[in-house]
């Protein structure tokens, strides 16, 4: 174009001539558009005003609804894959799986409760099957008690010059027991207390001297009866002997209890003295 003030041909893309400033008519809208809406083929219609469906295009009426309204606001979320959930998963057992076994070892290197019995000695405490065991041995225990109660009265009457051959008859008895009850002690089952085989060994212990004192016991009666027994009967060599291995097992029944009556005390079974069985 030109300028109107100088004449001098001016690209139409300046806004102000550039030799004299002077500003540039604006250029014409191209010829292939006019106003709004006036584009070939279509009608000048207002923004905003609704054109039927039916006669929206010179080539058609629009495809038929329902059309999705889209409206704006936040994007929907992308669902996550299905291997991620398989992934999840199998993690989640994995991690359950390797926790348990660490609690398993765990409890596997706990160190099991510590006892003290009498005299301060620790003692490792029982595993429930040591009830049962413990209860065998207490019964052993009630049988020597009472074959020792029969025996005072026996040797009265030996002492005494009495009713001996009635005190012969309980002695035999009291040996017979005895001798099965020896049999028992070394046969008991005690792998699940607490020092089960000094336990034993101390009870067998107890047991064969009381055995050898009842049939030192049961000679003295013999001398006396032969002896025409008048008074009290003489302390010969048989009564000394007795006497000696009822000392023996004495002692062996001191060390027992002490083992024993905390075990006895733990399985609620009545605690012994060296004197109660």
């Amino acid at each position: 174009m030109r300028c109107p003030s100088c004449g001098l041909d001016v690209d139409q893309a300046h806004a102000l001539c550039p030799r004299c400033g002077t500003q540039l008519p604006l250029a014409h809208s191209s010829p292939q558009w006019g106003a709004y809406g006036s584009a070939p083929g279509y009608g000048a219609a207002p923004p905003g005003a609704w054109t039927d469906p039916q006669q929206a295009t010179p080539h058609g009426p629009w495809p038929a609804g329902p059309y999705e309204v889209l409206e704006p606001g936040t994007a929907p979320a992308r669902r996550r894959p299905a291997w991620a959930w398989l992934v999840a998963v199998l993690a989640v057992i994995f991690l359950s799986a390797a926790g348990a076994g660490v609690i398993l070892k765990l409890t596997h290197k706990l160190p099991r409760p510590v006892l003290t019995a009498p005299g301060g000695q620790s003692t490792l405490s029982s595993a429930p099957d040591g009830r049962g065991q413990a209860a065998t041995i207490d019964a052993l225990l009630n049988a020597s008690g009472a074959s020792r109660t029969q025996l005072g009265p026996a040797l009265t009457q030996v002492e005494n010059c009495g009713d001996l051959d009635a005190a012969a008859i309980t002695l035999q008895k009291i040996m017979t027991e005895r001798n099965d009850q020896v049999r028992q002690s070394r046969t008991l089952a005690v792998d699940q207390l607490d020092h089960g085989t000094q336990l034993r060994d101390l009870l067998a212990q107890a047991l064969t001297h009381s055995l050898e004192a009842d049939q030192k016991f049961a000679a003295w009666l013999q001398n006396a009866k032969a002896s025409g027994c008048t008074g009290h009967a003489a302390h010969d060599a048989d009564y000394q002997a007795a006497q000696a291995a009822s000392s023996e097992a004495t002692n062996a029944k001191l060390s027992f209890v002490q083992l024993w009556n905390p075990i006895a005390s733990r399985y609620g079974l009545p605690v012994r003295s060296d004197s109660t069985f």
